[in-house]
C-alpha cells in the first residue's frame, strides 16, 4: 500500500468515526457500526505500518518513534482537555491523571494500540520464529477476557501484520477487489441483520462471547470493504482525504477529547456539526504543526 492509499483510508476512516460519534448527539445508535469500521481501518493500517518499518529499518527508535508521534500530541490535547474541564467544572485530578497515563478506559484506542505495539516489540525482537503463534494467543486472550469494544478488533492489527507480510497476498486482494469487496460487504450486511434478530440479541445478552464474535464480523468485514473496494474509486485521487488522512489522529484526539465538550452543550444539531468539523480541523492542523516542530527538534537532538 502506498503512502497516498494509507492517508486516503485513514482519511476516512476518521471521518467514519467522526460521523459515527455525532450519532451520540443525535441519540441513535444506527450510526455505530461506522465508527467501530474506522477503528478497524485505523488498526489494519497500524499493523501494516510497524510491520513494513520493521522490514525496511528494524526496530531502531521504535519506542522513541511511538512517544514523539503518539504520546506528545496527545498529552498536548490532553492538557487542553484539562482545562476545558476546569471550565465546564467537570474537574477530577484523579481520573485526569488516571486518563493521562492511559490508566482509566476514557482512551481505550490508545491502551489498545499500545497493548499491540508491545506484543510486537516483544515477538519481533525476541520471539521472531513463533512471532504467529504468540500473536494469535494473544488475539484469542483479548477476544475472550476483554470488554467488547476491544474484542471486536481483536483480528484488526494482526490482519494488518499478515498483509505486510504477505506482499502476494495483497497484491491478491487488489486484484480481486471486486469480488473480495462484495464477499465482505455481504458479510457485514449478514451479521447486521443477525445482530437485530431477537435470538441473537437474547444470546447476545446471556453470553458476551456471542455479543464480541458477532460485533468482530461486523466491524472487520466493513473496514475491509473500505481498503478493498474502494482501491479504483475516484476518492483515491481526492485531496481532502488525503489531507484529513495525515492529520487523522490530531482530529480523533482534538474532536474527542476537547471539541466535543464544548459542543455538547449547544440545543442546534446543524450548529453542533458544524461547530465540530470545523473546530476538530482547525485544532488538528494546529497540533499537527506543532508536534511537527517539536519531533523535528527531538529527533535532531537524538541523532547526534
Amino acid at each position: 500500500m502506498s503512502k497516498d492509499y494509507t492517508n486516503i483510508m485513514r482519511g476516512i476512516a476518521i471521518l467514519m468515526i467522526m460521523v459515527a460519534h455525532c450519532g451520540s448527539i443525535l441519540h441513535t445508535r444506527l450510526l455505530t457500526p461506522l465508527g467501530g469500521g474506522g477503528v478497524t481501518i485505523f488498526l489494519i493500517l497500524s499493523g501494516y505500518g510497524v510491520s513494513r518499518s520493521f522490514s525496511a529499518k528494524g526496530l531502531g527508535y521504535y519506542w522513541i518513534k511511538k512517544i514523539v508521534r503518539i504520546c506528545i500530541p496527545w498529552l498536548l490535547v490532553w492538557t487542553i482537555s484539562l482545562f476545558v474541564n476546569f471550565c465546564f467544572n467537570k474537574q477530577n485530578i484523579v481520573e485526569e491523571l488516571k486518563l493521562l497515563l492511559l490508566i482509566s478506559s476514557g482512551n481505550w484506542f490508545l491502551q489498545f494500540l499500545f497493548l499491540w505495539y508491545i506484543i510486537f516489540y516483544i515477538t519481533h525482537k525476541w520471539l521472531y520464529k513463533n512471532r504467529w503463534i504468540i500473536i494469535s494467543f494473544s488475539s484469542m486472550v483479548i477476544f475472550a477476557s476483554l470488554g467488547n469494544t476491544q474484542a471486536e478488533q481483536a483480528l484488526s492489527f494482526p490482519f494488518g501484520v499478515l498483509i505486510a507480510e504477505n506482499s502476494k497476498g495483497f497484491v491478491f486482494l487488489k486484484t480481486r477487489s471486486k469480488e473480495i469487496g462484495s464477499l465482505v460487504l455481504f458479510a457485514f450486511a449478514t451479521f447486521l441483520f443477525l445482530k437485530n434478530t431477537i435470538t441473537i440479541r437474547e444470546q447476545m445478552n446471556e453470553l458476551p462471547i456471542i455479543e464480541h464474535a458477532v460485533n468482530l464480523l461486523i466491524k472487520l468485514p466493513l473496514g475491509m470493504f473500505v481498503i478493498v473496494a474502494l482501491k479504483d474509486s475516484c476518492t483515491l485521487t481526492n485531496n481532502f482525504l488525503k489531507f484529513t488522512g495525515i492529520i487523522s489522529y490530531e482530529l480523533f484526539l482534538v474532536h474527542l477529547f476537547v471539541v466535543f465538550k464544548v459542543v455538547s452543550p449547544m440545543n442546534n444539531f446543524i450548529l453542533q456539526f458544524l461547530s465540530l468539523l470545523v473546530l476538530s480541523y482547525l485544532g488538528a492542523i494546529m497540533l499537527h504543526k506543532i508536534n511537527g516542530k517539536i519531533s523535528k527538534k527531538l529527533f535532531s537532538l537524538i541523532r547526534h
